[in-house]
């Protein structure tokens, strides 16, 4: 191996015995995941599989990050489990955040529709004699 191939690997070995390594490798391994997975039971076009790919494991690596560097720390199994148990809660609040703010959008968008279907007597047009 040349000198500047060695180089890169040693790099790349330390770099995956680090917190930050082991986050990269998940978080790229997460965004191939969630797109194949979106792309597949959606049939989303590849652009939107994308989107959402990229930035739930992006949340999803920050969040691995914090864990892994408490957890090498501490070394410490109640911390593991307080942090896993904090983790499991902030997306049970998240995903009931997101649910409420996309129903109300979503019935927004219902009434938007139902007003515009009703007859406008100040609308002229094709419907007026």
């Amino acid at each position: 191996m040349t000198e500047f191939k060695n180089g890169i690997y040693n790099t790349l070995k330390k770099l995956i015995g680090t917190s930050i390594g082991r986050t990269f490798i998940y978080t790229l391994g997460h965004i191939i995941i969630a797109m194949t997975s979106n792309r597949l039971i959606t049939g989303a076009d590849w652009k939107l599989a994308g989107l959402d790919a990229i930035i739930e494991p992006l949340i999803n690596g920050l969040w691995y990050y914090i864990l892994d560097k408490t957890w090498s720390v501490k070394n410490d199994n109640t911390t593991g489990l307080l942090l896993g148990f904090l983790g499991t809660s902030l997306t049970i609040i998240g995903f009931t955040i997101a649910y409420i703010v996309y129903e109300r959008h979503r019935k927004n968008i219902e009434r938007i529709e139902r007003r515009s279907k009703e007859k406008n007597p100040f609308v002229f047009g094709e419907d007026t004699v």
